[in-house]
Order: structure tokens, then C-alpha cells, then sequence
């Protein structure tokens, strides 16, 4: 067997993104499609070993010398736990924050992730936040200026806390919350702390799962 359909098999046998081949590897996406698709006729020996060791497989193995594989596990192999999906949030007005826990989602336990959130809304559709998609938080009290984060809004009584997703930005006491939608009718909240209502980041936006399946 040649070793790019070798290779190939492994990839589709395992279900591994290019992607995550790439941050183990250090070879470029591409290379690695290349070497997948038969493009490039030859895979360089180091590349054929470094291959072999994440797929937890022999690099005569990899070059397709035999089908009996003596190998070990792969380092690709993944480990997953779970994180709470809790309520939603808005991605327009803010609304309630339901904090009751409503399933437990499974991630990958590297993922720097520590809970779910589900939007509704479409004031973040100019970032790809659509109604109905499931935001992944990294719990943190403070973002940079233009991160989009996960953001409690409340008159002093928490009980009654409202939560957004938008883009945070602090300018001294002036905090401005800023959308990014196709839709005109959001603008960008600006609140002067101290006053009126308390502002306080719950979490940074580490990654979305679309509601919408291959949307």
C-alpha cells in the first residue's frame, strides 16, 4: 500500500482534523493534504516518523511495508469531559440569565473551556454568533479591549442580572459594549461604571458550536 493512502486511512479510520495533525506535528495543513491526496509522490523519512509516532503507529507501517501494525497508542488519542450548558444569553438586548444547568456537553479535556452558554439573538451575526449557537466560556473577570466576552449587566440587585454577548471595551469609567451584526437596529451600549448599572465579565468567548449544522 502506497503511503499516502495509508495515511489517508489513518486519518479517516481515526477521524483526526488536519488541523489537529498540524499543532502535533508542526507540518504545515497543507503538506499533510498533499501528502494524503498522492500529490506529493514522495513524504520526506522525517516527516514519515514523525507521522507515525502521533498516529501511534511503525513508520514501515506508515509506508505501507505490511498491514500488522506493532504499535502503541496514538499521542492523537483525545480525552474528553464535560461542561454544563447554562440557559442562554442575548446576543441583542440582554436578557435573563437562566443559570439553572439544562445538559452537559462534551469537550475535549484540553480545551480551555468551563462553561456553555446558548445565544439568542442576532446582534453578533457580523462574527458568525448566530441565533440558537452554543458559545464555549473560559471563566476570567477581565478581557482585552475588542474580545468578545460573556458579560453580566445588573441595577445593584445580582438577582436580577441581565447577560449579553458583545464586544468589550474600557476606556477608564466608560465601558461600551459593541455588536457586530448585519442588522442595523443594534448599537453600541455605553455605560459610565458606577452609576446607573454594574457591569461585570463573567467569561471570555473561547469558541461557538453552530445550532445550524454545517452552516
Amino acid at each position: 500500500m502506497l503511503p499516502s493512502r495509508r495515511l489517508k486511512m489513518l486519518i479517516e479510520e481515526l477521524d483526526i482534523p488536519y488541523v489537529d495533525i498540524e499543532k502535533k506535528t508542526g507540518i504545515p495543513k497543507s503538506t499533510i493534504q498533499r501528502y494524503a491526496s498522492g500529490t506529493t509522490k514522495k513524504i520526506p523519512i522525517d516527516a514519515i516518523e514523525t507521522l507515525a509516532s502521533v498516529f501511534g503507529v511503525s513508520p514501515a507501517y506508515l509506508m505501507g511495508w505490511g498491514d500488522t501494525n506493532s504499535t502503541v497508542s496514538p499521542v492523537l488519542t483525545t480525552h474528553n469531559r464535560q461542561v454544563p450548558l447554562v440557559g442562554r444569553i442575548a446576543a441583542g438586548q440582554p436578557i435573563e440569565a437562566i443559570e439553572d444547568v439544562e445538559e452537559w456537553l462534551t469537550i475535549d479535556e484540553q480545551d480551555s473551556v468551563d462553561f456553555a452558554l446558548r445565544v439568542h439573538g442576532d446582534s453578533m451575526t457580523g462574527v458568525g454568533i448566530y441565533d440558537g449557537d452554543i458559545l464555549y466560556v473560559r471563566n476570567q473577570s477581565t478581557v482585552n479591549n475588542g474580545e468578545i466576552a460573556v458579560i453580566s449587566l445588573d441595577n445593584g440587585f445580582p438577582d436580577s442580572s441581565d447577560v449579553t454577548c458583545k464586544r468589550f471595551y474600557q476606556y477608564g469609567d466608560t465601558v461600551a459594549l459593541r455588536p457586530e451584526s448585519h442588522n442595523p437596529v443594534h448599537k453600541e451600549q455605553v455605560i459610565k461604571l458606577g452609576e446607573d448599572i454594574n457591569v461585570r465579565i463573567l467569561g471570555k468567548v473561547v469558541f461557538l458550536k453552530s445550532h445550524i449544522e454545517n452552516r
